[in-house]
């Protein structure tokens, strides 16, 4: 029997504030989470997810170190402070700028002391400009999770679970069209990011139904990658990848099983060489693969 759930039970506004802070660190400007937070007040719904742990944090650092970083980024102007500040942006934290303010309220040279102060007014613009890319990568990353979802469901914005072969291959032709193989890492784990924040925030409102759905694309998202990085190499892995979960099982032959646990292998190797350690990629992929394990070698399913 399928069920069925409405768009209109999800709010995709709400939920695009939930998406994992380490999204927003992986857009290419390199924006961290913080400033993120700072600039966004729907920033902070994302929980703990948006605070490191207290072993993450980073080691308070001795004003020698600071002075180091302030007369680097003295000796750089224009285009070059902007792009050695979007490269190294984890770098500039408070801490940075009371150093920069120490010294300008102790400068006695008057040119000195302006320049002090510039430097902190330009880091901070460079900053500023840095969230408002990460912002609209994010606001895009957000609608083409939407595009994809959307065109799973019916004339009346509904899903029917689980999906219907037809309305499975709208969405696979949505997310080839809007996040094609060999997209870019950024576009990448923007998406991932966010179909991990609203499943989180559909869990938490007990929307059990679009947790399976949004679940559901995250599997299509790490099947067609394991048949693009399959090819020729690995053809009974590529066989397996095509077909649903309840169908893996069964899938593989006796006179198979060696070949397909040496293609498995490689694969979920190539996921944690190939992919960004800590990535949504590698994530999503391991888990995956994971599963096809689990199912494929469980003889009692």
């Amino acid at each position: 029997m399928s069920a069925h759930i409405s768009v209109a039970n999800v709010s995709f506004r709400a939920l695009r504030t939930l998406v994992p802070s380490r999204v927003a660190s992986r857009v290419p400007s390199r924006v961290p989470s913080s400033l993120c937070a700072s600039s966004s007040s729907s920033s902070s719904s994302a929980g703990a997810s948006a605070s490191p742990p207290p072993s993450a944090r980073p080691e308070p650092r001795s004003d020698d170190e600071l002075d180091a970083l302030v007369d680097a980024m003295m000796e750089l102007q224009g285009e070059e402070r902007a792009r050695a500040v979007a490269a190294q942006w984890q770098t500039f934290r408070a801490d940075f700028f009371l150093r920069v303010a120490a010294r300008a309220g102790d400068e006695k040279d008057d040119a000195k002391k302006q320049a002090l102060a510039d430097l902190s007014t330009d880091v901070m613009r460079i900053l500023d400009a840095l969230v408002m890319s990460a912002d609209k990568r994010m606001d895009g990353s957000a609608q083409v999770l939407q595009k994809i979802l959307a065109s799973g469901a019916d004339e009346n914005g509904e899903f029917a679970l689980p999906l219907e072969d037809d309305k499975a291959a709208a969405m696979l032709t949505a997310m080839d069209k809007e996040l094609p193989v060999g997209a870019d890492e950024d576009a990448t784990e923007g998406v991932l990011g966010h179909a991990y924040g609203y499943m989180k925030k559909a869990s938490d409102d007990n929307l059990e139904g679009m947790v399976v759905l949004i679940q559901g694309v995250l599997q299509m998202w790490a099947a067609r990658e394991v048949r693009a990085a399959s090819g020729d190499s690995s053809p009974v892995l590529a066989r397996v990848a095509q077909a649903k979960p309840e169908e893996w099982n069964s899938m593989v032959g006796e006179a198979e099983r060696g070949d397909f646990e040496t293609q498995l292998k490689s694969a979920m190797e190539a996921a944690v060489l190939e992919r960004p350690n800590g990535s949504f990629a590698q994530r999503v992929l391991a888990e995956f693969l994971k599963e096809m394990e689990t199912r494929t070698f469980n003889t009692e399913e």
